[in-house]
């Protein structure tokens, strides 16, 4: 009866108007279809109009656990229905307590929370000791809340995996591509950082005094001397895995070790010995007493290159060189690229005395020379010029590269008079 009209159209556009588009979104006239569940959160951290980083973390964190409550512990029997209800309610307490403790680090640390900055502009900002003292008391409440719900949601391992398929697509061989498979150790029915969250400030638009609510808090009004905050006393068991592949050419990583709440990652490496698709198993083996095994699939196939000839490098100068017997050395580096034998018939085209350029014996390597895929040879040519002339020939290098058969390599150099 006292309403006016502001007062009403303030609540038609907050709760009436926000609660029917929630109802008719999540009620659809013909139904969904399948199977489908509604997470609401049963109290509100914040209005639309608010934008807040804090509260906003606040209600993200809700949401977390309201999604575990009505995923991961929908009741089933009476047990089922009892435990469903402890943790909605230790996750409205949980998330209430952290909302008056934002607020009272806002007072703590001078500066008003909204709307009471809004409501007065001209409140006078100060550091507030007494504030601080109601801060600690509640993250110790917080602690014990945090850890009630999650010794009734359950501390064993809950694993998760995925991708369920991972292709490696196309692999040379000789090569090797590694890709991750991502493992969770899925929490424990509260969020990340749930370890540390009562030993910090929650999130603000401003920098806090000091850096944490439990150091010392020196102000004119009183000062508060420093505490050491309540170690977690619960903790989530560690997910422990081994792996094994049904194929060895799938290598993978051979176990992992995951904390509670955490991420982690396998390495698998595909490493092909042919020119063939291979599909298997990758079967992951915990601890998690509800899925011991999970099995997901390999798949990767091997291609096999033509032997690739690579020359290095692709011309060699002598420079100049004295006729009076000195000789010079010069290295070429022959790889084979491809997937392949790669077979090698080299030969020198003199254009003038026959003991000019020479292919060095000494290098140890019979015609004709065979390189393996992915290895290389070294061959030593030399040049001794028996005249005072310049000199311009190749070296032939004949091979079964289908792309080059046949290469040549310049070779040059300048016989010079010598001194006496």
């Amino acid at each position: 009866d006292t309403a006016n009209f502001i007062a009403i159209g303030q609540r038609a556009a907050e709760e009436i108007m926000p609660d029917q588009l929630q109802t008719d979104g999540t009620n659809p006239p013909r139904g969904w279809g399948s199977d489908v569940s509604i997470i609401q959160p049963e109290t509100d951290v914040h209005d639309s109009f608010v934008i807040e980083p804090g509260l906003i973390r606040i209600a993200r964190d809700y949401g977390h656990m309201r999604t575990t409550e009505i995923i991961d512990a929908s009741p089933s029997g009476l047990g089922g229905i009892f435990r469903f209800l402890a943790l909605s309610q230790l996750s409205r307490q949980i998330t209430e307590i952290r909302k008056v403790i934002w607020e009272e680090e806002s007072w703590a640390n001078g500066h008003p929370p909204w709307p009471a900055a809004v409501i007065d502009p001209n409140i006078a900002p100060s550091l507030d000791s007494d504030a601080l003292g109601r801060v600690r008391k509640m993250k110790r409440q917080l602690k014990d809340l945090l850890e009630q719900r999650q010794r009734d949601f359950g501390l064993t391992p809950r694993i998760a995996v995925g991708p369920a398929i991972l292709d490696f697509g196309q692999v040379v061989v000789p090569g090797r591509k590694s890709l991750a498979v991502f493992v969770e150790n899925c929490d424990d029915g509260v969020y990340s950082g749930t370890d540390s969250l009562w030993k910090q400030w929650e999130s603000h638009r401003w920098t806090p005094a000091v850096d944490t609510p439990w150091d010392l808090f020196v102000t004119k009004g009183g000062t508060l001397a420093a505490e050491t905050p309540p170690d977690a006393s619960v903790f989530a068991e560690d997910l422990q895995i081994t792996v094994a592949s049904g194929d060895p050419e799938f290598e993978p990583q051979n176990s992992l070790t995951v904390k509670g709440g955490q991420p982690g990652t396998l390495t698998v490496t595909f490493v092909p010995s042919s020119n063939t698709t291979v599909e298997t198993a990758l079967t992951i083996s915990s601890n998690d007493p509800n899925n011991p095994v999970t099995v997901i699939q390999l798949k990767g196939s091997g291609v096999m290159l033509s032997p690739t000839l690579v020359v290095s490098p692709n011309h060699i100068a002598f420079g100049s060189v004295s006729i009076d017997g000195n000789t010079v050395t010069r290295a070429v580096t022959l790889s084979n690229e491809g997937s392949s034998g790669l077979q090698l018939e080299l030969s020198i085209a003199q254009a003038g005395p026959l003991d000019v350029f020479d292919i060095d014996e000494a290098t140890g390597s019979p015609f004709p020379l065979a390189v393996g895929t992915g290895q290389s040879t070294t061959i030593h040519l030399s040049f001794t010029p028996a005249s005072v002339q310049a000199f311009s020939v190749s070296l032939a290098i004949s091979s079964n590269d289908p792309a080059r058969p046949d290469v040549r390599l310049p070779l040059s150099g300048t016989g010079i008079g010598g001194r006496h």
